[in-house]
């Protein structure tokens, strides 16, 4: 398998980062390529990150054929125990309890 030399300068900084004990920084986003038949790329939504899934603000998730794992960010000083989370076959819900709710809604299919 080949890299190219960006793809080369990341895994150089990543390993680096390691050593140093600091955190990894983030690849940066690669820009879609252009349509080859005029379509506009624009509507069809986010590219996927590495576990085939997404990062969005409150959380980020991938997915296999087997699973789907979700990461939700928490504020800083939440504990497990602070946390009321419903994960059923239908919805996903994970609430500060008597408070904020960081992740809510019904699952796709």
């Amino acid at each position: 398998m080949e890299v190219t030399e960006d793809e080369a300068k990341q895994i150089e900084l990543e390993e680096a980062a390691k050593k140093a004990g600091k955190p990894v920084p983030a690849a940066p986003e690669k820009k879609a390529e252009e349509n080859k038949d005029g379509d506009d790329d624009k509507n069809k939504g986010a590219l996927p990150n590495q576990s085939n899934g997404g990062n969005l603000k409150a959380y980020n998730w991938g997915q296999s054929l087997q699973e789907v794992t979700v990461n939700v960010y928490l504020p800083t000083g939440v504990t497990s125990k602070m946390l009321n989370v419903v994960m059923t076959s239908k919805k996903c819900k994970v609430q500060i309890k008597g408070g904020e709710t960081l992740v809510e809604g019904d699952w796709h299919k």
